[in-house]
C-alpha cells in the first residue's frame, strides 16, 4: 500500500466517521487533542505493504520527503475587474485608480497573501498599477498622484472652449430688479444697500471652528 492510499484514506477518516462521532459538548482544544491523539494512534498502525508489514509513520520516514519551506507558499489571488468610467476599481470594499485609458476596460488584479500591495494589469498582463492596500471594507478610495494628473489632463483637453466657469457670486439686486418688486408687491421702495460679503468670506477663510 503506497504512502498517498494511507493517507487519503486516514484524510477521510479524520474528516468524516471521526467527527460524526465527535461529542457535542467538547470544547476546541479538547476537539484537536482527540483529533491529535487519533492521527498519532492511525500512524502507529500496522500496514500491509509491497515489502511486509509496516507503518504509516515508517513509510513516510522511507519518502525522504523535504523539510517545510521558511516562508508561507506565495500565493497569489488573482481576479478580473472592469474599471469605472472615473477609472476606479473595486477591490474588497475599497476603491484604486488606473490609468485614464484603462476607465471602462477590464483589467486583472493581483494580490499575494500577505503582502501590503496591490498590483493591476491589462488583460494581456502588463502591471499599470501598485496600490497600497487599506484595510477592507473602509470604502475609501486610493488614488495615485500620477493617474489624477492625467485624468484632470484629459478633462481638460475635452472641455468645450472659451472662458471657463465664473465661480458662484451673491450678486444684489439691480435697479430694475427693485423696481419690480416695488410693482408686485406694493411695499415701499426698498433700501439700496449692499452689503459686502468679501469681509466675511476673508474672515471665514483658513477657520473650521467657531470663535
Amino acid at each position: 500500500m503506497a504512502i498517498d492510499s494511507v493517507v487519503e484514506k486516514n484524510n477521510h477518516t479524520a474528516a468524516q466517521r471521526w467527527w460524526r462521532n465527535l461529542p457535542d459538548d467538547l470544547t476546541l482544544e479538547q476537539a484537536q487533542d482527540r483529533l491529535t491523539a487519533f492521527a498519532t494512534s492511525q500512524d502507529n498502525r500496522r500496514r500491509e505493504g509491497r515489502d511486509g508489514s509496516t507503518t504509516a509513520a515508517a513509510m513516510f520516514a522511507a519518502e525522504r520527503l523535504r523539510s517545510l519551506p521558511p516562508i508561507v507558499f506565495p500565493v497569489v489571488v488573482t481576479e478580473q475587474r472592469t474599471a469605472t468610467r472615473q477609472a476606479l476599481i473595486d477591490w474588497r470594499g475599497n476603491r484604486y485608480s488606473v490609468p485614464p485609458e484603462l476607465a471602462a476596460d477590464r483589467v486583472v488584479i493581483h494580490q499575494r497573501l500577505g503582502a501590503a500591495t496591490i498590483d493591476i494589469a491589462t488583460i494581456s498582463g502588463v502591471v499599470v498599477a501598485r496600490h497600497q492596500l487599506a484595510e477592507p471594507g473602509l470604502g475609501v478610495t486610493i488614488r495615485d498622484g500620477g493617474h489624477v494628473t492625467a485624468l484632470d489632463a484629459i478633462a481638460l483637453a475635452s472641455a468645450p472652449p472659451g472662458r471657463p466657469h465664473r465661480k458662484k457670486e451673491r450678486i444684489p439686486p439691480g435697479l430694475d430688479a427693485r423696481r419690480a418688486a416695488l410693482a408686485l408687491t406694493g411695499d415701499p421702495d426698498p433700501t439700496t444697500t449692499v452689503i459686502d460679503l468679501a469681509a466675511y468670506e476673508q474672515a471665514a477663510k483658513n477657520r473650521n471652528t467657531l470663535p
